[in-house]
């Protein structure tokens, strides 16, 4: 089993911008799992993912469906990295201008 980091591109969301006229259509994220392999890693990020935007904030704000979740990159990191570093969190979010 490794530590592995997942950075996805999030679109199919429409959030209302406070600062824009036009509403967010999109994001990239990144999630670490504990995983034995890049398939099973990409299904528990996904995971952690839709559930923020199921029952979290994002889910009431939501005015599209729920992100569809492409794989940017997916990197093994090592075991100290992994352990003692904060986990990535948070989103890039995008819209249309």
């Amino acid at each position: 089993m490794a530590f592995m980091n997942i950075t996805f591109l999030g679109t199919g969301v429409l959030v209302p911008h406070e600062d824009s006229a036009d509403p967010i259509i999109g994001f990239y994220t990144t999630r670490r799992v504990w995983a034995t392999s890049p398939a099973v890693a990409e299904k528990e990020a996904k995971q952690l993912v839709l559930g923020e935007w199921t029952s979290g904030p994002y889910a009431q704000s939501n005015k599209g469906a729920l992100p569809v979740l492409n794989v940017e990159s997916i990197c093994q990191i090592g075991l100290l990295r992994g352990l003692f570093t904060r986990r990535p969190t948070g989103y890039t979010f995008y819209w249309s201008e």
